[in-house]
C-alpha cells in the first residue's frame, strides 16, 4: 500500500474511532415520585468495577454529584431515604475500516472498473457502562436510573475525568421534576 493510501486509511480510522468515544448519558425516573421526601442516601456497589480503585472512583463520582445536589450520604441503609446502587460493566467491541486503492475513481466511492486493492483494518476497544439506580428505601421501588457509556482508555486519569463528566451530566437536572 502506498504512503498516501496508508495516510488516508489512518485518517479514516481516526474519523471512525472519534465518534465511538462519544459519551452517551441517559436518565429515566419515576414521574410520580415526591422528590422532596428524599435527601439522604446510602450507596454501594452492586456490580463491581474492574478494580478496587475503580470502585472507589465510581462511588466518589456519584457521591460528588449527589452531594452537589443537596443530598447527604449516610453510613447505613436504615438511616437513608434512598438507596443508590452502582453497576459497572465493561464490554469489548470492534470496528472495521476498509480502504480501497487503485482502479475505479481514486479509491473512493463507485468502483468503475480496473484493478485495485482493498485493505481492511480492525480495531478493538472496550466500552464501559455505569448504571446508577436509586430506590426508595421503604417501598423498594425504583425512583431513578442513570446510564453512562464511554470508551475506556488505558489512561486512568482520563477514565476518572470521563467518569466525573458522565455523573455530572447524569445528575445535571437532579432531582428530576415532572416538567423536565
Amino acid at each position: 500500500m502506498s504512503f498516501r493510501a496508508q495516510l488516508a486509511s489512518l485518517a479514516l480510522a481516526l474519523g471512525v474511532a472519534g465518534p465511538l468515544s462519544a459519551q452517551k448519558v441517559s436518565t429515566d425516573w419515576d414521574h410520580s415520585a415526591k422528590w422532596s421526601n428524599y435527601n439522604s442516601y446510602y450507596i454501594e456497589i452492586q456490580k463491581s468495577f474492574a478494580t478496587q480503585l475503580g470502585n472507589q472512583r465510581g462511588i466518589a463520582a456519584v457521591d460528588s454529584a449527589l452531594q452537589s445536589r443537596g443530598w447527604k450520604k449516610v453510613p447505613t441503609l436504615d438511616a437513608a431515604s434512598a438507596a443508590v446502587l452502582l453497576n459497572a460493566v465493561a464490554q469489548k467491541d470492534e470496528t472495521s475500516t476498509t480502504m480501497y486503492t487503485g482502479g475505479g475513481y481514486g479509491g473512493w466511492g463507485y468502483r468503475g472498473g480496473g484493478t485495485g486493492m482493498a485493505t481492511t483494518s480492525t480495531s478493538q476497544y472496550t466500552v464501559g457502562t455505569l448504571v446508577v439506580d436509586i430506590f426508595d428505601v421503604k417501598t423498594k421501588q425504583l425512583l431513578f436510573r442513570g446510564q453512562a457509556q464511554e470508551t475506556v482508555s488505558s489512561d486512568s486519569e482520563k477514565n476518572t475525568k470521563n467518569l466525573y463528566k458522565a455523573t455530572a451530566k447524569m445528575f445535571k437536572d437532579f432531582p428530576p421534576t415532572a416538567d423536565k
